[in-house]
């Protein structure tokens, strides 16, 4: 009788294998270490993805409060001698596993498939441990437990970003696909955090700066060369709509005044006109759904900042 197939791995487990390999060779220990285990059960847990990624949230806490916490101020030790080792505080520790927990994150999501069951749990394992952390009340300053979160995986999130612009070839074509899926499903995770009042402002400045290039305005910056480089950053913008256009919307009505490249109501409808002439020109069969979906995109900004397209109605009721 003929054994059955070995089934294989999933593309994220291996990453996970291969991540959690180069880190036992590292110095050091932290809470990365427990965030294998944990994360490859919520990917692999057949239930309910919320149910799991509460479950796999609640793993995540009680060991951050009872393992990698300290009870009180203590010194942290290094191997080099010589060095006088700082106080390692409360706030100090949440910062740090915080933030292991943003790098771990960032350099998963990209292997996982977008859209897919596997992104969803992710986000809901991190709006949880959100949750959690705001119930623990680690500190007798209101929400400085919040602060710790949204520092920790606000401190990684342009590095990570950098990391995975830097795989492309300066000319994007169909046979880097794969990256291309890698990068939708990164930047789609930042969208669902913003959507998600977990990072703000910070994602706000990824995607102004990615509209400004898509759209050509940056300074010595060239709008995408190739036509499938360009279906890609469409694709990006079009998600970010799809997924946060409330919150990129309240931007543009009530800019917060930190980003470099404003996003302004010309900029809205600049990006608004490039999708509508994505949806017409690409073929049906454009990867990443992307005709319909920037369709799809195109009317929702129309819907919610009408303000920016006030010149061009008038216009027509006029011509009427």
């Amino acid at each position: 009788m003929a054994s059955a197939p070995t089934q294989e791995k999933p593309k994220w487990q291996l990453y996970l294998d291969n991540e959690k390999q180069e880190q036992e060779q590292e110095w050091g220990d932290d809470i990365t270490n427990d965030l294998f285990p944990i994360v490859s059960s919520l990917l692999l847990d057949d239930s309910d993805p919320v149910t799991a990624s509460q479950k796999a949230a609640s793993e995540f806490m009680e060991l951050l409060v009872n393992k990698w916490l300290p009870k009180e101020t203590q010194p942290r030790t290094y191997d080099e001698p010589g060095d006088t080792p700082p106080l390692y505080t409360e706030e100090q520790s949440l910062n740090s596993n915080f933030q292991c927990l943003g790098h771990f994150i960032y350099g998963l999501v990209p292997e996982l498939p977008y859209p897919g069951i596997e992104h969803d749990k992710i986000l809901h394992f991190v709006l949880r441990i959100k949750e959690l952390g705001n119930q623990a009340n680690f500190d007798s300053q209101k929400n400085s437990d919040l602060k710790s979160f949204h520092y920790g995986l606000e401190c990684d999130a342009f590095e990570s970003a950098d990391w995975i612009e830097g795989r492309f070839p300066l000319k994007q074509a169909e046979s880097d696909k794969h990256l291309c899926d890698r990068a939708l499903s990164f930047y789609a995770l930042f969208a669902k955090l913003l959507a998600a009042g977990v990072i703000r402002v910070t994602v706000l400045k990824m995607i102004s700066y990615d509209l400004h290039m898509l759209l050509g305005k940056r300074d010595k910056m060239k709008p995408p060369s190739s036509e499938f480089e360009r279906q890609h950053h469409s694709s990006v913008w079009a998600e970010n709509i799809l997924i946060a256009g409330q919150e990129l919307a309240k931007e543009v009505k009530s800019p917060c005044g930190e980003l470099k490249f404003p996003l302004t109501k010309v900029e809205w409808k600049a990006g608004a006109e490039h999708l509508a002439k994505v949806a017409e020109a690409v073929p049906e069969d454009a990867p990443w759904d992307l005709k319909p979906r920037a369709q799809k995109a195109y009317e929702q900004m129309r819907e919610l900042v009408p303000e920016a397209f006030v010149e061009e109605v008038e216009k027509y009721e006029m011509s009427a």
